[in-house]
């Protein structure tokens, strides 16, 4: 499991072009099934969280960005290997809560850029049957 965001500002342009450079290294480098991407052990992305700001669109678009950049190095890589390279995702349970901390994990599965969702179960915000109900909706397991 790959615990993004511990130690990048996705404020920052080179922040998520980081993470995409080094999940490049390892994808390319070792012969790895996918990823997992923990999205709510550390669950502040940008610098105005620590203030009490709020988490812009704008912010939001950053994060998304980068996971399309991610998935595109995967959909190359795929190509290469022959085999699918997954990317699965571990975040809030409830899609208001994940947006307001900078994570539109609903865009990404419209935009068919994650393979599995995994609920964050640090606290429960929703039903688990919501996610389900989204996974459902998307074709993606949860």
């Amino acid at each position: 499991m790959y615990n993004i965001g511990a130690v990048f500002s996705y404020g920052l342009p080179e922040g998520g072009q980081l993470e995409v450079d080094v999940l490049t290294d390892v994808v390319t480098r070792y012969d790895v099934d996918g990823m997992d991407f923990d999205f709510f052990r550390h669950p502040a992305y940008f610098k105005g969280q620590f203030y009490g700001e709020p988490v812009t669109q704008d912010d939001c678009n950053k994060i998304t960005q980068m996971v399309r950049n991610i998935r595109a190095m995967c959909d190359t890589e795929s190509v290469r290997r022959g085999r699918p390279v997954l990317i699965a995702i571990r975040v809030p349970d409830s899609l208001p809560f994940a947006k307001a901390i900078g994570l539109d994990w609903e865009q990404w599965l419209k935009e068919e850029l994650i393979d599995v969702v995994t609920g964050a179960d640090y606290f429960k915000l929703e039903p688990w049957a919501n996610m389900a109900k989204i996974g459902v909706k998307y074709n993606v397991p949860v």
